[in-house]
């Protein structure tokens, strides 16, 4: 595979030889690079996965600068100048083809064969309920007492998650319009926004948020609001109600369950 620039979004689970013809990278991709050109090692990527960036890497430069960045790990070849580029024939195409791919392909069957035998482990649930653990798990099942050795993780990301999420004014917002969903019709942005600032300062955050800032966050949430004449307004419709409800589940939240509302049985909640 033959790329302009070395970047985690590239298919490395492929496992493909890179030939990499260098543009300006930064130090700090450079020092990453280098540390991922051992195999065994892991770089944290979206959504809490972890990702392994080794793969064979030929890298083409006439910078010396980015050359010696690469360090001792790299091994150097120095191409003379030439006119002429050397022009490969089928036939010589087919041979090498014919010598190689059949031990890159033994490979790929073989790397297959080790994670599909990962799979026959089952994931203990305290583990599979947090994407880390579970991804955690998937790189070291089968060695002995895992589960046991991943469980202070877990409880570690879930605790920082918790705590996370108490600040988080997207979750917050969740949480101070859940009642009035519940006993209201509608409610405007501008109490959104003192229910929200209120609660944030409970809490120690000193930051406020204004009304516009609000409506932003409400936009970004995909709840849709109306103008009348209180202003803005957030109206509970049967739409929005099962939309908030949605939202309360994705982050989590443990929310009063109400009774009578039939979109509270699947949500994760805790009786008051």
């Amino acid at each position: 595979m033959t790329v302009a620039d070395l970047t985690p979004r590239l298919p490395l689970e492929m496992g493909p030889t890179l030939l990499v013809v260098e543009s300006d990278l930064s130090k700090k991709l450079h020092r990453t690079w280098r540390a991922c050109s051992y195999h065994g090692v892991y770089l944290p990527a979206g959504g809490g996965r972890l990702q392994q960036l080794v793969c064979p890497k030929a890298i083409f430069s006439e910078n010396p600068d980015a050359i010696s960045s690469w360090a001792t790990e790299a091994l150097r070849v120095v191409l003379l100048p030439g006119n002429e580029r050397a022009i490969l024939t089928e036939s010589d195409l087919e041979a090498i083809a014919a010598e190689l791919q059949p031990k890159l392909q033994f490979f790929r069957l073989r790397s297959l064969q080790s994670k599909s035998a990962l799979r026959n482990f089952r994931c203990p649930a305290e583990v599979a309920s947090s994407e880390l653990g579970r991804e955690f798990f998937s790189l070291l099942a089968g060695e002995p007492g895992i589960p046991k050795l991943l469980l202070p993780i877990v409880e570690q990301q879930r605790q920082s998650t918790a705590a996370r999420r108490l600040l988080d004014p997207l979750a917050v917002i969740v949480e101070v319009i859940w009642a009035p969903a519940h006993e209201e019709n509608q409610i405007t942005t501008s109490e959104v926004r003192q229910r929200v600032n209120a609660l944030l300062l409970t809490r120690g955050e000193r930051l406020e948020y204004s009304a516009n800032e609000i409506g932003w966050k409400l936009s970004d949430l995909g709840l849709r609001r109306h103008r009348n004449s209180k202003g803005m307004v957030l109206k509970f419709s049967r739409e929005v109600r099962k939309q908030i409800h949605g939202l309360a589940a994705q982050f989590g939240l443990k929310s009063r369950k109400v009774d009578g509302c039939e979109d509270c049985a699947p949500v994760q909640v805790i009786e008051q």
